[in-house]
């Protein structure tokens, strides 16, 4: 059974819920807010269209969803529960078979993300593959001809000009993202580019359109400050794909690659940019292919969904001194 609220700000854009207890982090009872009052609206795309190695990042969302009813609520960077500063309510899936090519796709997924934003909330789109990243970013762009800047976590710079054939392959999604002449892309973990992406990355370099902060310079070569100032303080859209992480951390996606991130890489990424008080304008979080009995990364995908709505709709994280813990 789903709800069907109908946002005040765009009449025109119905949406349909799952009920909070089926939906992102299992709220139940009087922790649950109406999807109307809800800060942050999270929609599940599991689009499976272009992957080129491992399957199964179609059944992403779900396994986010129903790890995500184990992820305690309270975190310690807030030393509360974040959640109820903000609100969450869970848009419920949609049959996609119905998209017979991938721009179809990306235009379903842009106009919902688009009414997203009309409505006053903040998106949070569970992939699916990483082709997916175009749709999101295009009505967000849209919304801000003043400048957006992709905040990327990757294994792969993705700056192919298609693959296989595929112009919106996943192997091209930040490329085709920076068909919008607004968008700069500063990306966090990559580890594998190949020889015909170089030119491009080079020439955007230059041009202050690309950044990269290279997976195998993250100990002694760039800090998480760093990526924190190339950021920057204006819109922020930050696209996550799980093969940041170490392959021994997540092998649990599609193109997995070793040397990658762990979990406090990430997290100082993360809070350094946050503390920098940038206007977060949307997220994605891409390709998790669920193994079964390999539960841990499914959770470790939801608590990173988590963290992420915490640090782009809640306050500022502030523990109390007596814990020890220093942000």
């Amino acid at each position: 059974m789903s709800l069907k609220v109908k946002t005040q700000e765009n009449p025109a854009a119905d949406f349909d819920f799952l009920p909070q207890e089926d939906g992102f982090l299992g709220l139940e009872g009087a922790e649950a807010p109406d999807p109307a009052a809800a800060a942050a609206w999270i929609l599940p795309f599991g689009l499976e269209r272009t992957v080129s190695y491992g399957g199964g990042a179609g059944e992403g969302p779900q396994a986010i969803i129903e790890a995500s009813h184990q992820v305690e609520l309270f975190d310690e960077w807030w030393w509360s529960e974040p959640v109820h500063d903000y609100g969450v309510a869970t848009i419920a899936p949609t049959d996609l078979s119905v998209y017979q090519d991938m721009p179809m796709a990306l235009a379903a997924l842009e106009a919902q993300v688009g009414a997203m934003m009309d409505a006053g909330k903040f998106p949070l789109i569970l992939g699916g593959e990483h082709g997916i990243s175009p749709g999101a970013v295009k009505a967000v762009a849209d919304r801000h001809p003043e400048g957006l800047t992709i905040l990327h976590f990757d294994a792969h710079a993705d700056l192919r000009d298609g693959y296989d054939g595929e112009h919106y392959s996943h192997a091209a999604a930040l490329r085709r993202c920076l068909d919008f002449p607004q968008v700069r892309l500063v990306s966090v973990g990559i580890r594998n580019i190949s020889d015909g992406e170089i030119p491009f990355c080079a020439t955007e370099w230059q041009n202050d359109r690309v950044k990269i902060f290279w997976s195998c310079m993250r100990r002694a070569g760039w800090t998480a400050e760093d990526v924190a100032k190339a950021v920057g303080t204006g819109p922020v859209y930050i696209s996550f794909d799980v093969d940041a992480f170490d392959a021994a951390l997540m092998p649990a996606t599609g193109t997995p690659e070793p040397g990658g991130l762990d979990w406090d890489d990430v997290m100082q990424v993360l809070l350094a940019v946050r503390k920098n008080n940038p206007q977060f304008v949307g997220a994605d979080v891409v390709e998790l292919a669920p193994i079964d009995g390999l539960h841990g990364c499914d959770f470790t995908v939801a608590k990173l969904c988590y963290r992420i709505l915490s640090l782009c709709c809640g306050p500022m994280p502030a523990p109390p001194d007596w814990t020890g813990i220093r942000l």
